[in-house]
């Protein structure tokens, strides 16, 4: 949202297929459990189409979550805004989403064995700051926490933009489905970063 504020911004989904579909509103840069209750909701899901109406929004960054009522079902949609000023939209990265990202977000994989340490370089290659989210999928579902940490190789340089869940909810989505996660980090460009992932040998559950 611009500076100043947006007195009204309507949106409207549109799912041709005629799932149920639903818009929630976040304020911030990302997704966090502890802002659901505060997220503005289209209400009941609702098949085929929904609206929200929001009025006298302060200026910032917002995120958009369009959803399904039943889980793992995708379809085309079409996603209008009406607003008195320009907004700027843009795909966030996700790493909640399992399976393909919807265009234009990329997604790499590499496999990490059980007791290992991974150190992975990454090098923006564009011209403007990227983004990205990081998911350390296991089959274990107990245990400690597997790491999985980003860092800047240069020391006098901090990361413009690293977010985490907190320590009780990463325990808990570990416990849930075996994965850690780095909901957003911000990449300048011509920096070098570092990418570290371990999972402990010892673990509950099965340790694959």
């Amino acid at each position: 949202v611009p500076a100043g504020g947006l007195k009204v911004l309507m949106l409207l989904l549109e799912c041709p297929k005629g799932l149920s579909v639903n818009i929630r509103v976040f304020r911030g840069n990302v997704v966090k459990p502890e802002a659901l209750r505060s997220a503005t909701s289209s209400g009941p899901y609702r098949r085929g189409c929904c609206y929200l109406r929001l009025e006298n929004l302060a200026a910032g960054p917002y995120i958009l979550v369009l959803s399904t009522f039943r889980q793992g079902l995708c379809a085309e949609y079409r996603l209008a805004w009406h607003s008195p000023r320009e907004v700027e939209f843009r795909p966030q990265p996700y790493p909640f989403a399992d399976g393909a990202l919807a265009h234009p977000l990329r997604c790499a994989v590499k496999t990490v064995t059980v007791g290992e340490h991974v150190r992975l370089q990454l090098r923006p290659s564009a011209k403007s700051i990227s983004r990205v989210s990081v998911r350390l999928q296991t089959h274990c579902v107990g245990g400690a926490l597997p790491m999985l940490w980003l860092s800047t190789e240069n020391t006098h340089q901090n990361l413009r933009r690293c977010e985490l869940l907190s320590l009780a909810d990463a325990e808990q989505y570990f416990q849930f489905c075996g994965a850690v996660v780095i909901l957003l980090a911000e990449l300048l460009p011509g920096e070098s970063y570092e990418l570290e992932a371990k999972i402990p040998r010892h673990l509950g559950g099965r340790n694959e």
